[in-house]
C-alpha cells in the first residue's frame, strides 16, 4: 500500500496510530468515526457507534460498535438484546464493547497484536451466546489492543451456516480500526 492510496489518506494519516485498513474496504463504502474507532461499512450492514448503556449509578460508559446485517433498532443492549432476537438463518450480530483502563492487559484480556478480524468456525458454540436463542451460536473473545480493553461479541442466526457466514464477519472485521486512548 503506498502512502498515496485512499486508505492510507483516510485512515493512516487521519489517525496515525490506526492500522491500516485495506484499500478495497475502504474504496466508496461509508465509514462511521467515533470515540478513536473507525469502521469502514460492507455493504448490506448496518453499523452504529455510541457508548455502553448507562449503569443508572453514575458510572463510566465506553464505547460499543454494534454492525448486524438487520435494522439495529434505536432501543438495544450492548450485548444485542433487541436485535439477535430478528436475526434471520443468514443474519449476524457484532458488538465491540471497549472496558475500562483497569482491564488493560488483565489476565480476563491479553494482550493481542493483531485485532481480531479472522474468526475459526470452531469457536462459535450455542453456549456462547448471552442468552440461548435456538439454532443461533455465539462467540466471544476478550482482548487488550492498541491499549485498549474489548470484548468481541458474533452470534449468527444460524449455527448450521458458520462456514457460509464467516467471509461476511471477517469482511467487516477488517474494516475496524482502533486508535490508542488519548
Amino acid at each position: 500500500m503506498t502512502p498515496g492510496s485512499i486508505t492510507h489518506l483516510v485512515i493512516s494519516m487521519a489517525r496515525p496510530h490506526f492500522r491500516v485498513v485495506s484499500e478495497d474496504n475502504v474504496r466508496a463504502r461509508p465509514i462511521v468515526e467515533a470515540h478513536g474507532l473507525i469502521v469502514v461499512v460492507p455493504g448490506g450492514w448496518e453499523v452504529r457507534l455510541r457508548r455502553s448503556l448507562d449503569d443508572g449509578e453514575g458510572g463510566v460508559s465506553y464505547p460499543v460498535i454494534h454492525a448486524a446485517t438487520v435494522p439495529l433498532p434505536p432501543d438495544r443492549g450492548d450485548y444485542g438484546s433487541n436485535v439477535v432476537e430478528s436475526l434471520g438463518s443468514q443474519d449476524v450480530f457484532v458488538s465491540l464493547v471497549e472496558f475500562g483502563e483497569e482491564a488493560v492487559d488483565s489476565e480476563l484480556f491479553p494482550r493481542v497484536e493483531a485485532f481480531p478480524e479472522t474468526i475459526e468456525p470452531s469457536s462459535f458454540h450455542p453456549r456462547q451466546l448471552q442468552r440461548l436463542i435456538p439454532g443461533q451460536a455465539g462467540k466471544q473473545e476478550f482482548f487488550t489492543y492498541a491499549d485498549r480493553a474489548f470484548c468481541l461479541y458474533v452470534v449468527l442466526g444460524s449455527y448450521a451456516l458458520v462456514n457460509q457466514m464467516l467471509p461476511a464477519i471477517e469482511e467487516m472485521l477488517a474494516g475496524v480500526a482502533i486508535a490508542p486512548p488519548t
